[in-house]
């Protein structure tokens, strides 16, 4: 019959003897670990959890930045000022019209001298124009294309190709463009104002104006002093001075 010391014992060495083996596959565990990049469970729920974060988070800004290199920045905007364009590039315009006394101008249609000597006052009107328009200190300057051209209630068509429609320095009197279509406009320093709906409205004083691509409507009227107005839509548009400027894009 066994006495309560040796059963005492015998529990000690249990419970030694397990002490031993859990402290054992503890130190077996780290050691295979030891120098591996393979986490443990902690460590794994962390990371994955870390990783998925960080894969929605660059996702999302992939997808952000696709939508806005797809989606061109339109500016609907009004401009008024007292200057008229210096420089564009090759222009489209659904309809021009311009009023003009200048009879000795050199126009040309299809290579033919349009003779305007008899006329005190020309209003040329021009459908479907595709070409370069220059604007030079009062003057213009047209070569280009276009589907109609009527001079004071004559027409000139083509059905099977369009008119070659050409003159230089051409002084005028009112010009008006719509649905026009440059890839630039350039204005030297003049005052006048800016507007972006009701949003803003700039004050333009004595002031560089640099538009993007733009699309609209642009009428000029020089009877009395000069006055240019632009209404449509850009990509951009710079406005600066001496003092303050203004840049949108």
């Amino acid at each position: 019959m066994k006495t309560e010391s040796s059963q005492g014992k015998h529990n000690l060495r249990f419970y030694l003897l397990l002490l031993i083996l859990v402290i054992g596959g503890i130190f077996i565990f780290f050691m295979l670990n030891d120098g591996k990049n393979e986490p443990t469970i902690t460590n794994a729920v962390v990371t994955d959890l870390e990783t998925d974060l960080d894969e929605d988070i660059f996702n999302s800004e992939i997808k952000t930045k696709r939508i806005v290199s797809q989606e061109k920045n339109e500016i609907v905007f009004q401009l008024a000022v007292d200057t008229v364009p210096t420089a564009t590039k090759e222009a489209k315009a659904k309809q021009i019209e311009l009023g003009f006394s200048d009879t000795t101008a050199r126009i040309k249609i299809n290579n033919d001298k349009l003779e305007l000597n008899d006329l005190s006052e020309v209003r040329l009107q021009v459908d479907g124009f595709v070409g370069e328009i220059v604007f030079n200190d009062g003057h213009l300057s047209f070569d280009g294309t276009a589907k109609r051209i009527n001079v004071n209630g004559v027409a000139f068509s083509s059905s099977q190709k369009d008119l070659k429609l050409s003159f230089t320095n051409l002084e005028y009197q009112s010009l008006v463009l719509r649905e026009l279509e440059l890839a630039e406009v350039e204005f030297s320093k003049g005052s006048g104002t800016f507007n972006v709906g009701e949003k803003l409205q700039y004050v333009i004083d004595d002031e560089e104006i640099q538009l993007a691509a733009f699309a609209g409507d642009l009428k000029i009227d020089r009877v009395n002093m000069t006055s240019v107005s632009l209404e449509g839509i850009t990509e951009g548009i710079s406005i600066s001075g001496n003092t303050l400027g203004l840049s949108l894009q």
